[in-house]
């Protein structure tokens, strides 16, 4: 890494990924997305992040299978 500039916030990364500012701390203290923590305040490298969405990434076979139709058993009738 050259310099702290391409360091990001938890906000900033909450804006790239779509979530909540609170998933991406739940992501960091669960150990799944990496982080530095400098004082109070966590910073994600980019790197990091790019690993992170690449891990959580959906192969084609599971894509395939969320698109699927399912029939699902009535649920407690006799």
């Amino acid at each position: 890494m050259e310099n702290g500039n391409n360091l990001l916030t938890p906000e900033q990364v909450a804006g790239i990924l779509q979530v909540h500012v609170l998933t991406v701390y739940s992501y960091i203290r669960r150990g799944s997305l990496g982080a530095v923590r400098l004082g109070r305040s966590y910073r994600i490298i980019p790197e990091e992040l790019a690993l992170f969405i690449e891990s959580n990434r959906v192969k084609k076979r599971q894509a395939m299978e969320v698109n699927s139709p399912v029939s699902h058993p009535k649920r407690g009738r006799t």
